[in-house]
């Protein structure tokens, strides 16, 4: 017999290798969020110009079969996501959620024109027990559709997105869930 925790594949000890596994896991799983991220914002400027370009111009097949495209990349990436989901072990941590809400406006501000404005009123020691990826890519995907929503709206209007973190209770039932 082995000693525990080395296994018979060239002696590397097996809680190694797992933790190597894991973390491929989860580079895979960011890799896979950002590229969904960037197709979307890709899919979304293409749209825009789409709908900008007059409609019997010759652009409008070529803008209509690259969306398609990436519409089926986006497929794709979502297989991804959901098959690293499937093999992830659930992890769950305390995470600080105005901390977490912070750094992804950070990133999505960077696009946003300088006519659209961000208001934010956060509630202090705002932390849940949960998934740290999943809460990010949640927050990332209401930023983005938000951003989506109001996109082009700022040229009649200055457009204003007010962002709000407030602590609730939850019942313990529906917590434990």
């Amino acid at each position: 017999d082995l000693p525990a925790g080395l296994s018979r594949e060239g002696g590397e000890p097996e809680r190694q290798r797992m933790q190597k596994m894991r973390t491929l896991d989860t580079l895979a799983d960011g890799i896979a969020q950002d590229m969904g991220d960037l197709l979307h914002a890709a899919k979304l400027h293409l749209q825009m110009t789409r709908d900008d370009a007059p409609d019997d111009h010759v652009v409008q097949d070529y803008l209509d079969r690259t969306l398609n495209s990436l519409s089926e990349i986006e497929t794709l990436v979502e297989r991804l996501l959901a098959l690293s989901r499937e093999n992830e072990t659930e992890v769950r941590e305390q995470v600080d959620v105005v901390t977490l809400v912070e750094e992804m406006l950070a990133i999505a501000e960077s696009s946003f024109p300088p006519e659209f404005t961000v208001r934010t009123r956060f509630d202090e020691d705002c932390t849940v027990r949960g998934n740290p990826s999943q809460l990010q890519q949640l927050v990332a995907d209401l930023v983005t559709n938000a951003g989506a929503q109001m996109d082009g709206k700022w040229e009649q209007q200055p457009t204003v997105l007010d962002v709000s973190v407030q602590r609730v209770t939850a019942d313990p039932d529906l917590a434990d869930q």
